[in-house]
């Protein structure tokens, strides 16, 4: 049960012939919108915009923390926010659902290669375990086997070789076979690197 506060009998008979007039197909915009207008009339409300004209500005345009406490506020409410471990999961999980275009030519070119000579399988397969998230370039379901492209561009950067360390042993502990590809290695040798790949299969 979501928690909330409790409604009483008439706020919910309310509710239920609004809900009720939403279902009638004669109930249109305008007439929500002249529903809307009396119930602002009953409660006295008064929108923020009345009798403004052209494109509105926010109320904290231009404004910071250091010189507006509503916003110092809403800042030092966020700070040092604690999220349990079910939170986390599902956060990785919304992230990993999250679908940027982010496959560079070299990992096309890499994987094309791959499937000229027999080696098939899902390009960018998600895999979402207890501390990591990742897109396996290329993932054979039959052998279990990730294939990673690291272009030296991106993965030789501060932090990424830790990030990779740490998402290859969760896949290993997991139950999956990793193999990294150097593009350095790729394009001295890509058949040597064939030679590889069909040895894990």
């Amino acid at each position: 049960m979501p928690k909330g506060i409790a409604k009483d009998q008439e706020h919910k008979a309310k509710l239920l012939r609004e809900r009720m007039l939403l279902k009638n197909p004669m109930f249109n915009s305008e007439t929500v919108k002249k529903v809307h207008t009396l119930r602002r009339k009953k409660q006295n409300y008064i929108s923020w915009n009345k009798d403004t004209k052209g494109l509105q500005v926010a109320w904290n345009k231009d404004l910071r923390k250091e010189t507006d406490e509503r916003v110092a506020k809403y800042s030092n409410s966020m700070k040092g926010k604690i999220f349990t471990e079910i939170t986390k999961q599902k956060i990785r999980v919304a992230r990993s659902k999250q679908r940027f275009n982010k496959v560079s030519l070299e990992e096309l070119a890499f994987i094309k290669f791959l499937k000229e000579n027999g080696v098939n399988g899902i390009p960018q397969f998600n895999i979402t375990g207890s501390n990591y998230t990742t897109d396996v370039d290329l993932f054979q379901q039959d052998h279990n086997l990730c294939i990673y492209y690291d272009g030296i561009r991106w993965h030789s950067l501060p932090g990424y070789p830790e990030r990779d360390k740490r998402i290859t042993e969760g896949l290993i502990r997991d139950g999956y076979k990793v193999i990294r590809i150097s593009s350095v290695d790729f394009e001295e040798d890509p058949q040597l690197v064939l030679k590889r790949i069909l040895e894990v299969e």
